[in-house]
């Protein structure tokens, strides 16, 4: 059977959809991963910086009191390359979202402009179906009436 331009139309757009579904999927792994890193650095930062606060630390020489803050300075460096990155996988997933969304609304167009050709096509054909036994009832009627007489 020859396929309609819909008919390919709405695979394409099923392909389109499949792929950026993909990507999504992809993204929103990234997005765990980089959440779960973020806690664990939120973790090791309120770890340190009560170790810092901590009031039986008083004496705690200068050079280990130097060194958790510059630790604690690069935790907080990384957490926010992090949150960078999780922001921009969120908008990225947003927005694969939104394109998976237009494709999905163009595809049901599709789908309803198929639909309408296909009852056309049976409708048409019902009339065809129609209008040949309307034919062949009229010729049967005129030839046994008229070879009757």
């Amino acid at each position: 059977m020859k396929k309609t331009t819909c008919e390919i139309v709405i695979k394409k757009k099923e392909l389109e959809i499949s792929k950026l579904s993909s990507e999504k999927l992809e993204l929103e792994r990234r997005t765990a991963a980089l959440t779960s890193k973020i806690q664990s650095l939120n973790s090791y930062i309120n770890e340190y910086s009560a170790e810092l606060n901590s009031p039986d630390q008083t004496n705690i020489d200068l050079h280990r009191h130097s060194a958790t803050c510059e630790f604690l300075g690069q935790l907080s460096s990384a957490k926010a390359k992090l949150t960078q990155a999780l922001n921009d996988c969120n908008y990225k997933c947003d927005r694969i979202r939104k394109q998976i969304r237009g494709i999905y609304t163009e595809q049901t167009k599709y789908q309803k402009m198929a639909d309408n050709r296909e009852k056309e096509t049976l409708m048409e054909a019902d009339r065809f179906d129609r209008k040949y036994n309307e034919e062949l009832f009229l010729a049967n009627y005129v030839r046994a009436h008229l070879g009757a007489k």
